[in-house]
């Protein structure tokens, strides 16, 4: 059975997410030793290129700045991937430990995180009244392809061409499409209230916006939050705030 990390990787004008990309590639051959398959506008070294012209039209606000998101590839990560097993994650999600290649052989369905942990202490990264559903975070989401995998994300991309129904239909406060809430959507819809059958145990570290990032290396994250400065070490983690790869 084959196992390995799809990741997703678009420039936008704004954020160059081809560098986080090679840099993520780094990490995931260092501590997984994983194949790898990009899903993108180019071809990257170490990993199986698929290119394909992303999806226009949805846009989101980072940094007080409307930017495009090319978020809507995501949706067909189970057509895309070559693998029996998948890791799917963002380019801008660094892996320091082997952590994500356990919770793979374990996976019978689906794993993804439904908790974070903001390591600058913020804690504003949502609000319970941003969805009526338990959210799940997309940026990490383990499947296996199965018949019912493969129903979850048909659902997916149901939510996805529906999204201003289901949008009402929840209450969501974001109005374009996010895949956080698409996934959430999808999974209540087929698992109902049986939450514990696809969540991760531990939460998913995550490097909120307003920090800034001092240093990254192979196996620690050194950042800063006002007066307060600190480092992560051996532990995966999720930087919201992307512009600091420009200064590596």
């Amino acid at each position: 059975m084959t196992t390995g990390v799809l990741l997703y990787s678009f420039n936008n004008g704004h954020t160059d997410y081809s560098r986080l990309t090679v840099k993520c590639i780094e990490h995931i051959k260092h501590y997984l030793d994983l194949p790898v398959t990009v899903v993108g506008d180019r071809e990257f070294a170490g990993a199986n290129s698929i290119i394909v012209d992303p999806k226009s039209g949805n846009r989101r606000v980072y940094q007080d700045t409307s930017v495009n998101w090319f978020n809507l590839e995501r949706m067909c990560a189970y057509d895309y991937s070559p693998y029996d097993r998948t890791i799917l994650m963002d380019c801008d999600y660094f892996v320091m430990s082997d952590r994500l290649k356990e919770l793979s052989t374990a996976v019978d369905d689906i794993l993804v995180h439904d908790r974070v942990h903001d390591i600058t202490g913020q804690n504003n990264l949502w609000s319970p009244q941003d969805c009526q559903i338990p959210l799940v975070w997309a940026t990490v989401f383990i499947f296996k392809k199965n018949s019912f995998v493969s129903s979850v994300f048909q659902m997916i991309q149901h939510i996805a061409k529906n999204y201003t129904h289901y949008k009402n239909l929840y209450r969501l406060r974001f109005n374009s499409y996010r895949n956080d809430y698409a996934f959430a959507i999808a999974l209540h819809q087929l698992y109902g209230q049986h939450t514990n059958c696809y969540t991760i145990p531990d939460p998913m570290f995550m490097m909120g916006l307003g920090a800034d990032v001092l240093e990254l290396t192979q196996n620690s994250l050194t950042y800063c939050w006002k007066d307060q400065y600190a480092t992560l070490t051996n532990q995966d983690v999720h930087i919201f705030n992307k512009d600091f790869i420009n200064g590596l």
